[in-house]
C-alpha cells in the first residue's frame, strides 16, 4: 500500500511537472532551467523537494537514516525559503518554520 500512495504521490507531480513544460514556449523554458539554477532555488525549492522525496523514500525502505538525511535537507530548505521571504511576506516565514518544524518532530521521533 505504501509502494502504491508513493507512486501516486511522485507520479501525479512528475505528469504535472512534464506538462507544463511541454506546454512552455523556448524562451520560458531557458528562463525556468536560469531561475533554477540560482543557488537561491537550489537551497530553497531543491532542497525541500529532495528532502521530501528522501523522506518518502525512507518510509519505504524502512530507513531511519535516510529519514534523516531528508529531514535535515527539508530543514535547510525551509529555513532558507524563510529567509528569503522574510521581508516581503513575514507570517509566511513564521507559518513555514512551524510547519516545517512540526513536520521535523514527527519525523524524527516517530
Amino acid at each position: 500500500m505504501g509502494l502504491l500512495w508513493f507512486l501516486l504521490l511522485w507520479g501525479l507531480i512528475g505528469y504535472f511537472a512534464y506538462t507544463k513544460w511541454q506546454s512552455m514556449r523556448n524562451f520560458e523554458r531557458t528562463a525556468t532551467i536560469a531561475t533554477m539554477k540560482q543557488p537561491k532555488f537550489i537551497f530553497s525549492i531543491g532542497f525541500l523537494l529532495v528532502g521530501f522525496f528522501l523522506s518518502s523514500v525512507a518510509g519505504l525502505l524502512g530507513s531511519y537514516v535516510v529519514n534523516l538525511g531528508g529531514t535535515a535537507m527539508m530543514l535547510i530548505g525551509a529555513v532558507t525559503l524563510a529567509v528569503l521571504n522574510w521581508k516581503t511576506n513575514r507570517p509566511f516565514s513564521y507559518f513555514l518554520l512551524a510547519c516545517v518544524a512540526l513536520i521535523s518532530f514527527v519525523n524524527v521521533f516517530s
